[in-house]
C-alpha cells in the first residue's frame, strides 16, 4: 500500500538559486506539501547521484595528497630534501634511522590545518559552501603541484604549511553540509561514503605511484616530483538540479532531525554555548586519539613496511591491503548503523578492537617475524571507522547553525591534533622499530573503547532526562536556528528511531530481518532505558 503523507511546511520560491540561502526557502503564504514515499526515496537516489560523488571525489583527492609524502620517500623525496638520517647501525648491519625531519613534515601541515580551521568554517557559514570550497579546492592544487619545486627541507616545510591551510576547508564543510541534505538516520551511511575514499585512495594511489615511479624523464631519480604534479591537476564541479518541490521535500524531511537549517548570521551566543558543551569535547577528543593510529596509515605506513625488508616498490603495493581494511571498517560501520538504528557507539568499539590487536602484535610482536608485524600494521586502519563515527558524531547530535560550525571545527582541531601527536609519537623512537609509535596506538585505541562505552552512557542519561522533563518531542522548531539546548525537542541519536512516529515514518507491511533487528535492539535500549529512568528517580 502506498502512504501518503502531508506536511505543513510552507512551499518554496520558485527561483530559489542557493538551497543554502534559508531566506530563498519559502512563499509568503504556507501550503500543504503532499508527497509519497516512492517521491521520497526518488528524491533521496537524486541526493546520492548528485551530490555524494562529488563529496567523495574530493576527499578521496585529497586523502591522496595527505598519503602522497609517504609514497614519495620511497622515490628520493628524503635523499634530495635530506629528510631522514642514518644514525647507526645494528649489529647485523641494518641502519637505524632518525626520521625526525620527515616527521615534522607531516606535523607542520597539521599546524596549518588547525590554524585555518576556525576562520574557514566562519567562512563557510557566512557565504555558499560550495563556492568556499570551490575556492579553496583551486588554491590548494596549486600549492600542491608547486610541492615538486621544493629543494630544501626549508622549502618543504613551507610548502607543507600553506597545504594544510587550503586543506582545512573541505572535511569540516563536508561534515555539516552533510546534516542539511539528509536526515539523521540517513547520515551515518552517506558520511562514510565521503570519509572512507581514505581507503580507496590508499588502495589506487599507491598503483598511480607504483606506475610514476617508472618514469624516467627530465627529474631523472626524483620521480616524486611527477607525483606532486599530477596529482594537484583534478577539480570537481557542482550542478543546480533541484525543483521547488523537490526543495520543499527536503525541508519536510530534514524536520525530524530537530536541529534547525542554515543561518548566514554568525551568533556569539551558539559559540560560547558549543565552548560549554559535553559533546564538543568528547568528540574533539575521540576524534584525537583515533587520529594518533590513524596517522601511520597516512605517513608511516611506507617506512614502517619498508623497515620490515620490503622494497620500494613492494612497500608501495603492500600499502593497498591497508586501504582494503579503512574502506571496509568505514563502508561496513556506515552501513550496519544506516540500516539498525543505535549502532554508532556499539561500532565505534567494535571498529578499535581490532586496530587494538595490530597494536599489540607490533609493539610486542617477534622482530623477526616480519610478516606477522605486517598483519598487526594491517589490522590498524581499523580504527579509521571509528574516526569516522566520531566525525560525523560531531554534527549529529548538536543544532544550530554556528554551533554545528564551532562543533565540527573543534572536531578537525582533534584530528590535526592527533595526527600532529601519531608522526611525533613514531619518531620519538628509531626505525624501523618504532616501537614508540605502536605504543602510543595500543593506548589510544584502548582509551577509543572506553569512550565509546562513556559517550553511549552519558546521551542515553540525557536522552532519558529530557523525556522526563519535557515530554514526548515533537517538530514545532524543527527548521528554527536554535540549538539543542534551546529546543528541548532534541534528542541525542541514539534513542532517534523511537521519535520516527513524529514524521509517521514508513512502516513495511514485510516482517523482514531488518524489521527484527530493530525490534531486538529496540528491546535492548528499553531495558538500558528504564534502568536509567530508576537511577535518577533514586537520585531525586
Amino acid at each position: 500500500m502506498t502512504e501518503k503523507r502531508s506536511y505543513p511546511v510552507q512551499a518554496v520560491k520558485a527561483h530559489a538559486s542557493d538551497i543554502e540561502k534559508s531566506e530563498d526557502l519559502y512563499y509568503d503564504a504556507s501550503e500543504e506539501i503532499f508527497y509519497t514515499n516512492a517521491e521520497e526515496k526518488c528524491l533521496v537516489r537524486r541526493l546520492d547521484i548528485w551530490l555524494l560523488p562529488i563529496l567523495m571525489i574530493s576527499y578521496g583527492l585529497q586523502y591522496w595528497d595527505k598519503a602522497l609524502l609517504g609514497q614519495a620517500v620511497l622515490f628520493n623525496l628524503s635523499k634530495d630534501l635530506d629528510l631522514t638520517q642514518v644514525i647507526g647501525h645494528t649489529s647485523t648491519g641494518v641502519s637505524i634511522t632518525s626520521s625526525t625531519r620527515y616527521s615534522n613534515c607531516s606535523f607542520i601541515f597539521y599546524i596549518g590545518y588547525l590554524v585555518a580551521t576556525y576562520p574557514v568554517a566562519m567562512l563557510t557559514q557566512r557565504y555558499p559552501t560550495a563556492k568556499v570550497c570551490a575556492a579553496f579546492i583551486f588554491l590548494w592544487s596549486i600549492v600542491m603541484m608547486s610541492t615538486a619545486a621544493c629543494r630544501t627541507y626549508a622549502e618543504l616545510m613551507v610548502n607543507r604549511t600553506f597545504l594544510g591551510v587550503t586543506e582545512a576547508c573541505v572535511a569540516p564543510a563536508f561534515t555539516v553540509y552533510i546534516t542539511f541534505w539528509w536526515t539523521r538516520r540517513e547520515q551515518p551511511l552517506r558520511s562514510s561514503l565521503w570519509y572512507g575514499m581514505t581507503g580507496v585512495g590508499t588502495i589506487v594511489s599507491p598503483l598511480i605511484s607504483y606506475g610514476i615511479g617508472h618514469i624516467h624523464g627530465s627529474f631523472g631519480e626524483s620521480t616524486w616530483k611527477y607525483m606532486y604534479l599530477i596529482a594537484g591537476a583534478n577539480n570537481p564541479v557542482s550542478a543546480k538540479w533541484l525543483n521547488d518541490k523537490e526543495r520543499a521535500i527536503i525541508l519536510a524531511r530534514l524536520k525530524e532531525n530537530n536541529a534547525g537549517f542554515i543561518e548566514r548570521r554568525f551568533k556569539k551566543e551558539q559559540l560560547w554555548e558549543a565552548l560549554k558543551d559535553f559533546n564538543l569535547w568528547a568528540n574533539t577528543f575521540i576524534v584525537l586519539i583515533t587520529g594518533i593510529p590513524s596517522s601511520i596509515f597516512a605517513s608511516f605506513s611506507s617506512l614502517v613496511i619498508k623497515g620490515l625488508g620490503f622494497t620500494n616498490f613492494n612497500s608501495l603495493l603492500l600499502q593497498m591491503p591497508l586501504g582494503f581494511v579503512a574502506l571496509v571498517s568505514v563502508y561496513g560501520s556506515g552501513y550496519i548503523t544506516r540500516k539498525w538504528e543505535n549502532m554508532r557507539f556499539i561500532m565505534m568499539f567494535v571498529c578499535a578492537l581490532p586496530a587494538l590487536a595490530g597494536g599489540l602484535i607490533c609493539w610486542k610482536g617477534p622482530r623477526d617475524n616480519p610478516n606477522l608485524l605486517y598483519v598487526g600494521v594491517v589490522l590498524l586502519p581499523f580504527v579509521v571507522g571509528a574516526n569516522a563515527i566520531g566525525v560525523g558524531l560531531s554534527s549529529s547530535n548538536v543544532a544550530g547553525h554556528t554551533k554545528k560550525s564551532a562543533v565540527s571545527a573543534a572536531t578537525f582541531i582533534g584530528y590535526c591534533v592527533g595526527n600532529m601527536l601519531g608522526p611525533v609519537c613514531f619518531s620519538s623512537t628509531p626505525g624501523p622499530v618504532y616501537q614508540g609509535g605502536f605504543i602510543a596506538c595500543t593506548v589510544s585505541t584502548a582509551v577509543v573503547m572506553i569512550m565509546a562505552v562513556t559517550g553511549r552512557i552519558v546521551l542515553a542519561r540525557e536522552n532519558v532526562r529530557r523525556d522526563r522533563e519535557y515530554g514526548p518531542p515533537d517538530n514545532s522548531h524543527a527548521l528554527e536556528d536554535f540549538t539543542d539546548r534551546e529546543n528541548t525537542n532534541f534528542r541525542g541519536v541514539i534513542y532517534h528511531v523511537q521519535y520516527n512516529d513524529i514524521r509517521n515514518e514508513r512502516v513495511s507491511e514485510d516482517v523482514n530481518i531488518e524489521g527484527k533487528a530493530n525490534v531486538f535492539f529496540s528491546g535492548i535500549e528499553e531495558h538500558i532505558t528504564a534502568s536509567y529512568t530508576r537511577v535518577i528517580d533514586e537520585d531525586d
